[in-house]
């Protein structure tokens, strides 16, 4: 799993020094805001969101196989697949600023797209790599890998990622703390 996580990093870095045509120096305290403000709100989204799902539908949503906790609404990796996606929406919106087209109103939307995008390379890759999904969907609309049914879902989260990097930005040390805090409490409750 560590090789596996390492090409991720290094395929998320690469991707936003392509976007940027530039090799991109993060600015590690603002990429500290990202990553836990994207893995709190990912990883309590997850478990919220296939509770309710569950309670309405009568079965989840998705259920993690790599690693899972909390009947398989999360899992133990998804710490860092959700961190994974902060680092990356980190570089992109640093991106974004520089070209000057950086839109608070569009982001929650690119939000639900990219994450539908790079849950699919995850779990793809995972199960090329690997031969078993990272979290298995139960609608086949998206073969398992996603789901459509997620994508209002991300939509939602990716309203409360802008509105949380707000905040977190203003205070990132207690913002950093706090998200760490809640996340260990999470796993270590499992």
């Amino acid at each position: 799993m560590i090789y596996f996580s390492i090409l991720w990093i290094i395929i998320i870095y690469l991707f936003n020094c392509l976007l940027a045509r530039k090799f991109i120096t993060p600015n590690p305290r603002i990429a500290l805001v990202y990553i836990s403000c994207v893995t709190v709100v990912g990883v309590f989204g997850e478990v919220f969101i296939d509770s309710v799902y569950n309670f309405f539908i009568g079965s989840p949503l998705w259920v993690y196989h790599l690693l899972p906790i909390h009947n398989g609404y999360t899992s133990y990796y998804s710490l860092f697949i959700w961190g994974l996606y902060g680092f990356h929406l980190c570089l992109f919106h640093e991106n974004l600023k520089e070209r000057s087209i950086f839109s608070e109103k569009k982001l929650p939307l690119i939000i639900a797209v990219e994450a539908i995008i790079l849950e699919i390379l995850f779990n793809v890759s995972h199960l090329w790599l690997f031969g078993s999904y990272i979290f298995y969907y139960l609608p086949s609309d998206l073969w398992h890998l996603t789901s459509f049914v997620a994508v209002p879902f991300y939509f939602f989260a990716g309203l409360i990622i802008v509105k949380s990097l707000k905040r977190f930005i203003k205070d990132p040390l207690f913002f950093i703390l706090m998200s760490y805090l809640f996340a260990s409490v999470l796993v270590f409750m499992a």
